[in-house]
C-alpha cells in the first residue's frame, strides 16, 4: 500500500516539475537583475545566495532524472534547504540595494564630523587644559572613519557585516555631535561669547554620567565625555 501511494507521489511530482523549473527560474531571474543592480554600487550578493544559486542547475537536473520516489525526495530534500536560503535573501535584497546610498550618506556625515573636529581644533589650539577632550573626540572620529572604510571593502563580499559597519557609525553620531557641542560651548565661554547656562552645564552631566572637573585657567568647570507546494 505504501509503495503504491509512493507510486503515484512520484508520478504527480514528475508530472509538475515543468511548473516547478519554471518557478525557479522566475526567482532567479529576479536575483540575477538585483545581483547586476548592485554590482553598479560595488555591492557583491551575500556569499550563502552565491552559493544556493550555483547549486540550481545541478539539483534540477537530479530531480528531472529521478527514477523514483526514493531519488527523487532525496534531491528534494536538498532543493528545499537552497530555496529556503534563496527565499530568505530575496526579502532582503532590497535593504541591501540601499546599502550604496547608506555608505554615501555615512561618508558625508564623517566628513561633515572631521571637518567640524579640525575647526574646533584650532580654536582651542592655545587651550591646553581641553586638549585631552580634543583628543578623545578625534579618536572618536577616526574610529567612525575606519568602520566606513572597512564597510565599503566588505560591501564587495560581505554586505551583511557592511550593513552592521554603518549601522554601528550611524549609532555613534549623536555621541560626537554631543560631545563637539559641549566643547564648542565651552570654547565659546571661554572667550566671553556666551553667558554660562547652568542648566545647560547640569544637563550635559547628566547625559555623560561623569563628573565637572575644574581646569586650572579654564574659569569654568569642564565636563570629561509556497515553491514546493507544487511538487508535493
Amino acid at each position: 500500500m505504501q509503495k503504491e501511494q509512493e507510486r503515484q507521489q512520484f508520478k504527480m511530482m514528475k508530472q509538475n516539475i515543468k511548473q516547478f523549473e519554471r518557478e525557479m527560474k522566475r526567482m532567479t531571474q529576479y536575483v540575477t537583475s538585483m545581483e547586476k543592480r548592485l554590482k553598479r554600487q560595488n555591492i557583491g550578493l551575500p556569499q550563502e545566495l552565491q552559493n544556493a544559486l550555483t547549486e540550481i542547475p545541478g539539483l534540477t537536473a537530479q530531480l528531472k532524472a529521478a527514477e523514483d520516489f526514493e531519488q527523487f525526495e532525496e534531491a528534494m530534500s536538498k532543493m528545499q534547504d537552497v530555496m529556503m536560503v534563496i527565499q530568505d535573501w530575496s526579502g532582503r535584497l532590497h535593504e541591501l540595494e540601499q546599502l550604496g546610498q547608506m555608505l554615501k550618506d555615512v561618508q558625508r556625515q564623517v566628513n561633515d564630523m572631521y571637518r567640524s573636529f579640525k575647526q574646533l581644533q584650532a580654536r582651542l589650539k592655545r587651550r591646553p587644559e581641553l586638549q585631552e577632550e580634543l583628543k578623545s573626540l578625534e579618536a572618536m572620529v577616526g574610529v567612525m572613519s575606519r568602520r566606513v572604510t572597512d564597510a565599503k571593502a566588505l560591501a564587495k563580499t560581505d554586505s551583511e557585516e557592511a550593513l552592521n559597519k554603518v549601522r554601528e557609525v550611524f549609532d555613534n553620531t549623536e555621541e560626537f555631535w554631543s560631545e563637539y557641542q559641549f566643547l564648542q560651548m565651552v570654547s565659546d565661554l571661554l572667550q566671553g561669547k556666551i553667558t554660562p547656562n547652568p542648566n545647560q552645564i547640569f544637563e550635559r552631566s547628566k547625559q555623560s554620567a561623569t563628573e565637572l572637573i575644574e581646569r586650572e585657567g579654564a574659569g569654568i568647570f569642564f565636563l570629561d565625555f509556497a515553491v514546493f507546494e507544487l511538487l508535493f
